[in-house]
């Protein structure tokens, strides 16, 4: 039987016996004896109690703190989220102008054409490309173009930093710049 059960066992009894010791009237010693050992029981039961109860008690406020510092971090870690998530709109909203901006500019930059223009000898040769972030372009049969644009019924799918990749009908394939040109470039179409 553990301590607290036999206190409370001690403390529910120890009346009890006390109250029989007075009434059957044994001796005095036995009646002292008994009443101390109750009030002792007693008093042992409600110390214990209130000692359990103050460390309880303190062990809730502890973690009631560390709660609210807990809520607080989260409340300062979703404030610190959400002007991130402004600053990124902002610079993607940024970026997106930069890029129009960009894209006009280069277009609108007069190239010099000449009058007589000679066919490449080599249709589809990749001689340079300009890659940026905002909108990178290729040099093609001496001809500036960009993703989306068609040459010699070549459509341009991506402009990476070092290849170009491009469709004709269900073709697909990467060049390199100076590469030899595949011989889809000079095909018909069907």
């Amino acid at each position: 039987m553990t301590n607290s059960v036999m206190s409370v066992l001690l403390c529910t009894y120890a009346p009890v016996l006390l109250l029989e010791a007075f009434m059957t009237k044994t001796g005095v010693v036995i009646r002292i004896l008994a009443a101390g050992i109750a009030t002792i029981l007693i008093i042992n039961y409600a110390f214990r109690t209130s000692k359990e109860q103050a460390a309880a008690e303190e062990k809730i406020t502890t973690l009631r703190i560390q709660l609210n510092n807990m809520r607080a971090k989260l409340a300062e870690a979703n404030a610190e989220i959400t002007t991130l998530q402004t600053r990124i709109g902002e610079l993607t909203g940024q970026l997106a102008s930069r890029s129009e901006i960009e894209r006009r500019l280069r277009k609108s930059i007069p190239i010099e054409v000449e009058p007589e223009r000679k066919p490449s000898a080599t249709p589809g040769l990749v001689t340079a490309i300009l890659y940026t972030i905002g909108g990178s372009s290729v040099v093609i049969d001496d001809e500036i173009l960009y993703e989306g644009d068609t040459i010699h019924g070549v459509g341009i799918i991506k402009i990476n930093q070092d290849t170009v990749e491009f469709a004709k009908g269900a073709h697909r394939w990467t060049q390199r710049i100076n590469q030899p040109p595949p011989p889809v470039w000079t095909q018909k179409k069907k």
